[in-house]
């Protein structure tokens, strides 16, 4: 038998299975035999194993990599982990303006922070379920395997060849923004942020630190989001709002490894 055609089929079989699956989880959700927490779960579950057997069979990715960032990710300093916080720091300032720019050009149209609050359950950690914060950390380590990882792995040939670099950021982040967008200052906001990873990526040669820096990304917004009421008599967007409450989250990270770099030369 074919080796190459073997393989090729076992490739087929195994997305035509996670495919089918998805479905058919979709199907449960519509006949109500699962709720919507369990729906989001297990198609999480279903999308994950998606990305990491298509990396492992179409784009022949070695996972041992990861394992191995895992064990060295205690000998990344702290100068690479202030870095990162620079990075995010501005990409934090930067979505502030973006934001609120869409903001004021939407004039009437624009629905402020207070309006928003005074109709929307608050989310926060308490009331978001184990569940619900399972799925998402796995949808940020999916993310990242897919946007960082398996992208860089696929585009760079060569690290020295910077064409390869500046391709690998460009395409990420692009896929990054079309994945996370649905307005204009959201994919700009995306689009940055995805060019901050990609750096971190790319500066400290470890998947781990990026992949962290996303999650702090992502659950400052819930972890932060009852002090949203203190811009409630502003005329500032909700984005905006989280924008600013994410640039003072990671202005204090930035004072703490400062610190204990300064502690730590002495």
């Amino acid at each position: 038998m074919n080796t190459k055609y073997f393989y090729k089929t076992k490739e087929i079989l195994v997305i035509s299975l996670i495919l089918l699956s998805s479905v058919l989880i979709s199907s449960l959700s519509t006949f109500y035999i699962l709720n919507k927490h369990q729906n989001i779960f297990i198609r999480n579950i279903i999308f994950s194993l998606l990305i990491i057997l298509s990396g492992k069979f179409i784009l022949k990715a070695d996972y041992k990599e990861i394992k191995i960032d895992l064990k060295t990710i205690k000998y990344n300093n702290f100068d690479n982990i202030y870095f990162a916080l620079i990075i995010l720091f501005l990409v934090a300032i930067l979505s502030t303006f973006v934001y609120q720019v869409e903001f004021i050009m939407m004039g009437n149209r624009a629905i402020n922070i207070k309006n928003i609050l005074s109709n929307t359950k608050q989310i926060s950690i308490d009331n978001m379920g184990l569940m619900y914060i399972f799925s998402l950390v796995l949808v940020i380590f999916i993310e990242e395997l897919f946007f960082r990882f398996l992208t860089f792995k696929y585009i760079v040939k060569d690290e020295s060849n910077k064409k390869d670099i500046y391709l690998f950021i460009f395409v990420s982040s692009i896929l990054f923004m079309l994945y996370h967008g649905y307005s204009v200052a959201r994919m700009v906001s995306v689009f940055i942020l995805s060019i901050s990873f990609c750096l971190i990526y790319i500066k400290t040669k470890n998947f781990i630190l990026p992949l962290i820096m996303h999650i702090l990304w992502d659950f400052s917004t819930f972890i932060l989001s009852p002090l949203l009421t203190l811009f409630e008599k502003y005329n500032l967007s909700l984005m905006t709002a989280i924008s600013i409450l994410n640039t003072i989250f990671f202005l204090i990270l930035l004072i703490i490894i400062y610190i204990v770099i300064k502690i730590k030369s002495k």
